[in-house]
């Protein structure tokens, strides 16, 4: 008898049945996952980002486990609520970053909390072409006299950004001088990751096109991994971090001989 396609079951039964197999087997496999419920990758990727969102599963090396031994994290807090969370750090981060932007260049900006610090450095800078998927700050850049370009695509309201196949085409048709990078999870060993493929596969998209990338995350969120893989970090031209960066990780970082920025935080003053 042929089996049961899992395909027929909704999203919330493949869910439990991931999580069961989990509790079984501690660590699991993407391939052997698709094996299991007899679906897609892609469908079992989606079902994982879901769960990984809910606190209930976590990326690892080669698979998911459970998180916390099963033990449900809070989930990712939605952009106004994290708005505020660190605020201090990633002022700091955007001051060293700004100095890297120069008077004619063009510029990306990734969605988030840190980049979009970055804005009352850039509205001091002249004739900018500023390229983001992300709403709010296409939204307080729009009275600029920049050239501002928006990517388009699906509306993402937790991160108040746009996703999918019409932003990538639109990045892959501009060439970048910088592209700003955020991301919630980065580490020497798995590099920079993001919760979703989309949104993996359009950081990766801008990255191909930039002449210089500089990515600007807290050390805060220093070893935490999501699903999915961005590049390594190998493929950024600069890290800009705070001063909260454990020692050893510094040393091995720079050991790499990628060029780390330990930004002092900042309260909010405009230099």
């Amino acid at each position: 008898m042929r089996k049961k396609k899992s395909e027929a079951l909704i999203p919330a039964e493949r869910h439990k049945k991931i999580l069961d197999y989990l509790s079984h087997e501690n660590i699991l496999s993407i391939k052997k996952l698709t094996e299991l419920l007899n679906v897609s990758h892609m469908t079992v990727r989606r079902d994982i980002a879901t769960l990984i969102e809910e606190g209930k599963v976590a990326p690892i090396r080669g698979g998911v486990t459970l998180s916390e031994n099963g033990k449900p994290v809070p989930a990712p807090l939605k952009r106004s609520n994290r708005s505020n969370i660190n605020i201090h750090l990633k002022k700091g981060i955007a001051e060293v970053a700004a100095r890297f932007i120069n008077d004619n260049s063009i510029i990306y900006l990734d969605p988030g909390t840190t980049t979009y610090e970055l804005i009352p450095y850039i509205k001091r800078k002249k004739n900018l072409t500023v390229v983001s998927n992300d709403l709010i700050i296409v939204n307080d850049l729009i009275s600029s006299d920049f050239h501002l370009i928006h990517t388009g695509g699906e509306i993402d309201n937790q991160t108040m950004s746009s996703v999918g196949p019409i932003a990538i085409s639109a990045v892959q048709n501009i060439n970048f001088d910088i592209y700003f990078m955020s991301t919630p999870g980065w580490s020497l060993e798995y590099g920079v990751t993001s919760p979703d493929i989309e949104r993996s596969q359009l950081k990766q998209a801008v990255l191909n096109n930039a002449f210089q990338t500089i990515l600007m995350a807290d050390s805060t969120k220093y070893n935490s991994i999501s699903l999915a893989k961005v590049c390594s970090l190998d493929q950024i031209d600069h890290i800009v971090t705070d001063q909260g960066l454990e020692n050893a990780v510094a040393e091995k970082i720079k050991q790499t001989g990628i060029p780390l920025h330990l930004a002092a935080p900042n309260d909010g003053e405009i230099k």
